[in-house]
């Protein structure tokens, strides 16, 4: 008898392939014009982006993953009555980011680049996240793919400037936002409610921004603003090549507390076997990763093939990390934000020790296996039972 695939794991191939298709056409064009403005202009990028991922938590403060939990209660329309306590905060901190940009010399455009930035990257995850718990994963997949092509689109219209990825990011996640809230039937009411917030949620999404993103405000600070930028190319590499698997554990994440127990057992054995491929496909193909982030950046951007072969060798741990941050997050939230402060914290302190940014991309691979240890060593010894 042949064993039926769960509807979860369905669901989540159709995103993901569509998104795949979608992402592949515009790397493309963003590798193009990170090529053409060079390393030290796509370090200010990267640093402005670093610096809008850490400030992004606050926009929500931790509103996504509580709404997530109240759902259950309170039915699939709870966006609606957050809609206007999320922009409160999302607009009193996007304030903050431009005058903390101007207020580091950058010029108005890009301050307010980055602020716009902020604001559509936190209501186009807001327009998602109302699109995964309605399970309509259709409209998201639109959303996605629309939101790609369009910043393809932009990116090769405008001029190769750093401005222009803002603008064309911007572009793109708004006119895409206003399309998933719309799909999604979002009717804001005009309620303000500090029980949307949540300190438990918040605190592990900023933790785990701080992990993620301060080490590249830290490596523009000790190597300067072009080494941050081969870094940022390196580890976009990186990014593309971990995508598949990175939206994956984004819809589970939503979906997860919905699944059977026996569902959640074989997304855990899918997980041992792509890291263990992953492994074996990093190791054995490390000559060939240095060759193709080599060939694709050119020769401005000096070791990036190295630190993007390094940055891989992460890559195993991450997956496994996936199924114990998906538990964790709803089931226990405290034990939750321990783990993700004691990957932040390891992040964080390896890009104080570390020489430079070849010795920082083998660090980043390190830290990524000590969180791998803590998290399904939690779950081991039963600290991260339902609370």
């Amino acid at each position: 008898m042949i064993e039926r695939v769960p509807k979860t794991a369905v669901q989540a191939g159709i995103l993901v392939g569509a998104k795949f298709l979608a992402k592949l056409i515009s790397f493309f064009a963003f590798i193009f014009v990170v090529r053409k403005i060079g390393p030290e202009h796509f370090g200010v990028y990267t640093y402005l982006v670093s610096l809008a991922m850490i400030v992004l938590p606050f926009a929500s403060l931790g509103m996504g993953g509580n709404l997530i939990r109240l759902v259950k209660k309170k039915g699939e329309d709870l966006v609606d009555g957050a809609f206007l306590t999320y922009l409160a905060s999302a607009l009193v901190f996007v304030g903050g980011t431009v005058i903390l940009v101007l207020y580091k010399g950058y010029s108005g455009v890009l301050a307010f680049a980055t602020g716009a930035y902020l604001l559509v990257r936190a209501f186009y995850d807001l327009g998602e996240l109302n699109q995964y718990i309605k399970g309509r994963v259709r409209f998201v997949t639109i959303a996605s793919v629309g939101e790609r092509l369009l910043f393809t689109v932009l990116v090769f219209l405008l001029p190769a400037k750093t401005s222009s990825l803002f603008i064309a990011s911007v572009g793109s996640l708004g006119v895409l936002s206003i399309y998933l809230f719309l799909t999604g039937k979002v009717r804001p009411k005009f309620e303000f409610n500090l029980k949307y917030y949540s300190l438990a949620f918040f605190s592990g999404s900023f933790f785990l921004a701080l992990g993620e993103r301060l080490p590249s405000l830290i490596y523009e600070s000790r190597f300067g603003i072009v080494a941050l930028g081969i870094f940022g190319a390196a580890l976009t590499l990186h990014q593309a090549g971990m995508f598949v698997f990175m939206e994956s554990y984004k819809f589970l994440l939503v979906r997860l507390g919905f699944m059977k127990e026996d569902a959640e057992e074989k997304y855990k054995k899918i997980l041992l076997l792509i890291a263990g491929f992953l492994l074996v496909a990093v190791l054995v193909g490390r000559p060939l990763l240095v060759w193709a982030g080599n060939l694709i950046y050119g020769a401005s951007y000096v070791n990036v093939g190295q630190v993007f072969a390094n940055l891989m060798l992460a890559a195993p741990a991450l997956v496994l990390m996936f199924y114990p941050r998906s538990k964790l997050v709803y089931d226990s939230p405290r034990v939750y934000l321990v783990c993700v402060g004691v990957y932040a914290v390891g992040m964080v302190l390896m890009s104080l020790i570390v020489r430079d940014i070849v010795e920082a991309s083998l660090g980043y691979a390190l830290v990524a296996f000590l969180g791998f240890f803590v998290w399904w060593g939690v779950l081991k010894k039963g600290l991260g039972k339902p609370q």
